[in-house]
Order: C-alpha cells, then sequence, then structure tokens
C-alpha cells in the first residue's frame, strides 16, 4: 500500500513538472541546474546566505506538513506506515540540501537540519487551544488572523531570537528574525479562500491586490516591529541596513500575496513555486518575480472581479 502511494505522489510530481511548458527532460535539468547553481555560488559560504539557504531547506520540508494531508495519511495507513511515508518524504526532500551543507563544510547546519525535518516526520505540531488567541488585526482580510494563531509561538521564539540576537552582538541572527518573520508573513496566503470571497469584492482587480498587499504589509510591519525597534536601538549604525532587509521582507511579502492569485482559483504550479523560492534566496530576482506575478495575478482576477 505504501508503495502504490509513493508511485501516486511520483506521478503527481511529474505532472507538475510537464505542467511547466518544455520537454519534461528540459524541465528536470532546469530544475537541477539552477539548485545547483544557488548551492555552490561561493557566497553560500557568508553566514546571511547560509540561513537563506537553510530557511528554503526547511520550508521545502514543511510543504509536506500540511494538517489536512496529515489527517488523511493517518486515516488512510497504519499508525506505523504513516511515519515511514513521513519519514521518507522529509528525508528525500532535505537529502539535497544536507549534502551540499555537507560538501561546503557546514556540518553543524546539515545535522540540524536533517534532525529538524525528521522532527518535523515525527512529531505532529497541530495544537488544539481551549481558549482564542487574540490578534491585532481585524477580520479582513482573514490570512493574518489565521496565520498569526496558527503560529504565534514562532513569532515568540523570533523575539527570544531578537533577544540572543542582542546579547551575543550577533547581528546575523537579527537579519534572520526579520527576513523570517517576512517570509512566514508571505506563507499566510497559502490558505486558499473560495472564489465567492474574492467575488464579493465590489472593486477592480488592480485596486483588490493593492488593497491585499497594503494590508500585508501594514501588518508584517506590526508583527517586525518589536524585533526591528530593539535591533534599531541596539545597532543604531545598521539602522539603514534593518532598513534596507525589512523593505527586501515587505517585497517579499508583497510576492507571497500575488502568488496566491497567480493561478486562482487553482493553486500555483510548479514553475512559479520554484521562481518564488529562487527570489527569495537570490533577492535581486524580485525585480522580475514581482512584475511577473503582478500580470498573472491581475489576469486571474479579473475574470472574477470587475
Amino acid at each position: 500500500m505504501i508503495a502504490d502511494y509513493i508511485r501516486l505522489q511520483i506521478r503527481r510530481i511529474h505532472r507538475m513538472v510537464v505542467e511547466m511548458g518544455l520537454h519534461p527532460i528540459l524541465n528536470y535539468s532546469i530544475i537541477v541546474l539552477m539548485f545547483l547553481l544557488i548551492s555552490v555560488t561561493p557566497f553560500m559560504h557568508q553566514p546571511k546566505t547560509l540561513i537563506y539557504y537553510i530557511v528554503v531547506a526547511l520550508f521545502a520540508v514543511s510543504t509536506w506538513s500540511n494538517p489536512e494531508r496529515e489527517d488523511f495519511l493517518k486515516t488512510t495507513f497504519s499508525r506505523r506506515d504513516y511515519y515511514k511515508i513521513r519519514l521518507l518524504e522529509n528525508t528525500i526532500t532535505i537529502l539535497p540540501f544536507t549534502v551540499v551543507l555537507g560538501i561546503s563544510a557546514n556540518y553543524l547546519p546539515a545535522l540540524g537540519v536533517f534532525l529538524v525535518a525528521v522532527m518535523m516526520a515525527l512529531l505532529s505540531f497541530k495544537v488544539k487551544w481551549q481558549i482564542v488567541i487574540p490578534t491585532p488585526f481585524s477580520r479582513h482580510p482573514f490570512e493574518f488572523v489565521v496565520g498569526f494563531r496558527l503560529s504565534f509561538l514562532l513569532f515568540l521564539g523570533a523575539y527570544f531570537l531578537t533577544y540572543i540576537s542582542i546579547l551575543y552582538a550577533n547581528f546575523g541572527i537579527g537579519i534572520f528574525v526579520i527576513i523570517a518573520t517576512s517570509v512566514l508573513c508571505a506563507l499566510f496566503h497559502s490558505y486558499m479562500e473560495d472564489v465567492h470571497y474574492v467575488w464579493i469584492f465590489a472593486t477592480t482587480a488592480r485596486k483588490f491586490m493593492h488593497y491585499k498587499m497594503l494590508t500585508a504589509i501594514a501588518f508584517t510591519l506590526l508583527l517586525s516591529l518589536p524585533a526591528l525597534a530593539a535591533l534599531m536601538i541596539a545597532n543604531p549604525q545598521r539602522v539603514v541596513s534593518l532598513v534596507l532587509v525589512q523593505s527586501v521582507g515587505l517585497v517579499i511579502v508583497c510576492l507571497g500575496v500575488l502568488g496566491k492569485y497567480v493561478a486562482y482559483p487553482r493553486e500555483m504550479k510548479l514553475k512559479e513555486a520554484m521562481l518564488m523560492g529562487f527570489s527569495v534566496v537570490i533577492p535581486p530576482l524580485l525585480l522580475f518575480t514581482v512584475p511577473y506575478f503582478y500580470s498573472l495575478a491581475h489576469r486571474q482576477l479579473k475574470e472574477i472581479l470587475a
């Protein structure tokens, strides 16, 4: 039964690769070459770039941890088979990143991301709370209300890392907190709403996108403010650098908003998902990706909105 499930997943991934538009062999070659290009570039050895790489690696693993998907696996397979499948998925996904980190002599990060991937397979992070967690956000749009309640412990962890960054004068950790917060806010927009909830907006596609992006920017700044303000106070000589990093983070959030609608009401294809991931690792790509996603999202939304 596990073998049948694995074959099904292989066919699903192959279909996603085929949908990239070129010949499958070319598509697979492009995926491998782009991964190698990002992985072996000289700046990979710099701490900031290494942090980006680790974030992308863990994000790739987290795509298998959808709560609905985990519930399906638990009801379909025995407990033993469920853990076999989750370990196999996470191990195969994290292995290329672990190998690259090991080859580049980053042995502790390599071991760390591998162990985290294994823990993500063995542990269930879906917690049932007896209280409703208050949020500083309005009810609309819903992404930040839902996302914050599901991941507020991660924000507490980010603020703790900010304290560690200041305590040990490690500015790199502070940069990681700002980028990680922005990436997390961008991921809030992976929750796909029903077409009806978009259709009821009495506005144009452009105004709808601008509203979503401006709201996401405001709410992201609200969540980033404690860490950003503390880092600015502790590092007054690096205020400009912090503002630039936060600006890049806000562009990533806008990319997350637009990415939600590039193929709406369907999920984005593998090509766009890869482009989004590479843009987070290589921020200059955002200059191309954001306008490209904007045009795709506008084309999809104008079919629904006036």
